[in-house]
């Protein structure tokens, strides 16, 4: 049962457990729940690909699953966000093409290391391997080849990285923002720049089954190749621009920000509601364990409080909805005392609270 009293949701056979949100044609989902390692599951439909945001126990995933993520964006090199690592080395042994990393400076090294703790004598051309990308000042890629059997990086051509942009595609967009955890600590949003709904209601009227082919005309949607013709299930054949407007709704894309581990700065929070500028989801997981940052102060968690009034003076858009997971603690009496429903006050009324699905927030 969900903690919000509706039943939850039937996870589909061999779906992995932990809070799940749809995040538009995304489903993202804690792995390892609230507490555990941080890994989020971010699993794009209809294209036989997943995105991974840090990379802790992994063994919840299946093979399948392993083999098809494409990128993985991982915080930092503290133990509970890398050690899946070494799930994934032994997961893509065989003829899978390189995994990208992403991360911040000193990753390859990281990486590195942890490869090399591994005796790779019997793999041979089966040797995974991985790209690394650190994000440094904020806009620059340096790049760097780490495989399986090989003891030292292979560095790669640097690119830039406009504006943060680690990752842009037709159907999405990845974007970092460097925060201070007393060591360089990224924040992720990922970004679709549209959403294609399918209308049920004709495809049902004209007869037509689900399947593969309305991901292919979603990808050529978004991708802007309306030119051509597709293959319908009854072996006839349509052009895509009618396919298009017959069938796909088009609404602005939903985005999720993810961020752990940061300290109660100005600037950790101004960088994170930058990331969250014009609404999205924002998956705040984490408080910080005792420690100093750069500047010498002890960390602080996020403070929510100002968290809010950022967001109220404009500092912020509207966040569609905000979910911050602290380490246990006694629960305040009464109503609205704190917790995840302080986090929706604003101005002089409040939004509604939302629905809590596994401590996940959902408007």
């Amino acid at each position: 049962m969900a903690a919000s009293g509706r039943p939850e949701p039937q996870r589909r056979p061999g779906a992995a457990p932990g809070p799940a949100l749809r995040v538009g044609q995304a489903e993202a989902r804690l792995l390892n729940g609230v507490l555990g390692d941080p890994l989020l599951h971010l699993r794009l439909h209809h294209q036989r690909r997943s995105l991974l945001f840090d990379l802790g126990e992994g063994s919840r995933l299946s093979a399948r699953i392993a083999h098809q993520v494409s990128d993985v964006f991982i915080s930092h090199a503290h133990m509970d966000h890398i050690c899946g690592l070494l799930w994934l080395l032994r997961s893509r042994i065989g003829p899978f093409p390189a995994c990208r990393l992403y991360g911040p400076p000193g990753l390859a090294g990281h990486v590195q290391g942890m490869v090399n703790a591994v005796l790779w004598d019997r793999v041979g051309e089966r040797a995974p391997g991985f790209e690394v990308l650190e994000l440094h000042e904020g806009d620059r890629l340096l790049r760097a080849g780490v495989r399986a059997g090989r003891r030292a990086p292979m560095p790669l051509a640097p690119r830039r990285a406009p504006d943060g942009y680690l990752l842009a595609e037709p159907q999405f967009r990845v974007r970092g923002r460097a925060l201070d955890h007393g060591t360089p600590v990224l924040a992720f949003a990922y970004e679709p720049p549209r959403q294609l709904n399918v209308r049920k209601e004709r495809l049902a009227a004209r007869g037509w089954p689900p399947g593969p082919w309305l991901g292919e005309l979603r990808r050529r949607v978004l991708a802007g190749d309306r030119d051509g013709d597709l293959a319908l299930p009854d072996g006839r054949r349509w052009p895509v621009e009618r396919l298009a407007a017959e069938l796909l709704l088009e609404r602005p894309g939903q985005r999720l920000v993810y961020a752990t581990d940061l300290a109660d700065t100005p600037t950790n929070r101004q960088a994170l509601v930058s990331l969250a500028r014009g609404g999205a989801y924002a998956l705040l997981r984490g408080a910080l364990s005792p420690g100093r940052g750069r500047s010498g102060r002890p960390h602080r968690p996020p403070d929510r409080r100002r968290l809010r009034s950022d967001r109220r003076r404009g500092r912020g858009a509207a966040v569609g909805a905000l979910s911050l997971f602290p380490p246990p603690q006694p629960r305040p009496q009464g109503p609205d005392r704190g917790g995840t429903r302080g986090l929706w006050r604003r101005g002089g009324g409040a939004w509604p609270a939302p629905p809590i699905l596994n401590g996940v927030a959902r408007r």
